[in-house]
């Protein structure tokens, strides 16, 4: 059942790209999202075995269903739809009144809930925005003059409170990406700034303890700044990104160890960080090669070779 359950959760990944824009979307009612089941039926055996999962963290399979859920709906009504319809899919908190010995059990349904809602997030956030440009020139455009639109574009601020305030993980790194893909080389500056807050070495000294920030949202971050700045060459976002990079050579748990939130088994340790600052790097300077005249005193590749190599 184990070995079963290793294959059946990854098929969300699968079904993202088969049930891509095939879903018709009821505007008046919350999105069915289901995610994965692992069962089989032994020989001589009437009734199916359900795989327990027990002590495994299944919160990635559930936000992949998330995701795969968004996208399966057709992309044209995806796009058209009202932020508030998203919120309607929030999931429900658990009782206060439930039984004694049950408490365990409901909260654990609704972490996978929020798993679920999370992945969800994101997907809406891919389908935002407006179709890739054909063309070099139109793309060159589309970096500083695109309008997006979408329920992830338009989510008004105390809508993305809600979702950062409760400080879930997942939940805060379906937030931030989302956004930042569907506004993706806009360099917006509201965007910009809530993903701002979320990098300790833009913030005020001392701020970054309040915070409690872990690296899967500090990655999420990081990676929403290389697809918000995507094509741009934007040198402050260079030197960050590049900054970034090098501190988390120097010191491989980071400079922000004391600060994290280890609550969350979906958040892991600096390396992830590290590989979104080179993402983010590579975002933001996309295709322009040994081009970039402005960016030449910076010496990227030759930096780059020297964090590699080291």
């Amino acid at each position: 059942m184990d070995q079963l359950a290793c294959r059946t959760l990854a098929l969300p990944l699968g079904r993202t790209l088969f049930d891509y824009s095939t879903r018709s979307l009821n505007s008046q009612e919350a999105l069915t999202i289901l995610g994965p089941k692992v069962s089989a039926r032994f020989r001589e055996h009437k009734a199916d075995t359900v795989w327990a999962a027990g002590s495994v963290d299944t919160s990635w399979p559930l936000f992949h269903s998330g995701v795969a859920a968004a996208l399966s709906i057709e992309r044209s009504q995806a796009k058209g739809v009202h932020p508030s319809w998203v919120l309607l899919n929030w999931p429900s908190e658990p009782a206060s009144d439930t039984e004694p010995g049950s408490e365990d059990d409901q909260h654990r349904k609704y972490q996978d809930s929020l798993a679920l809602h999370a992945g969800f997030l994101l997907g809406m956030g891919l389908v935002s925005g407006q179709s890739k440009p054909e063309g070099e020139t139109r793309l060159r455009q589309a970096a500083t003059s695109r309008q997006a639109g979408g329920p992830l574009c338009d989510i008004p601020p105390w809508q993305a409170f809600k979702y950062l305030s409760i400080r879930h993980g997942l939940t805060s790194i379906a937030l931030l990406l989302g956004r930042a893909c569907a506004h993706r080389g806009s360099m917006n500056s509201s965007v910009s700034k809530v993903l701002s807050l979320h990098i300790p070495n833009l913030l005020p000294p001392g701020s970054s303890e309040l915070m409690l920030l872990s690296y899967g949202t500090q990655a999420a971050a990081m990676l929403g700044l290389g697809l918000l700045f995507m094509r741009s060459q934007n040198r402050r976002m260079v030197e960050v990104m590049l900054r970034e990079l090098l501190s988390i050579k120097q010191s491989p748990l980071g400079n922000t160890s004391s600060a994290l939130d280890g609550s969350d088994a979906a958040e892991s340790t600096a390396e992830c960080y590290s590989l979104a600052s080179g993402l983010a790097l590579g975002l933001v300077v996309l295709g322009q090669g040994l081009s970039t005249q402005s960016l030449a005193d910076l010496r990227l590749l030759d930096t780059l070779s020297e964090t590699m190599g080291s």
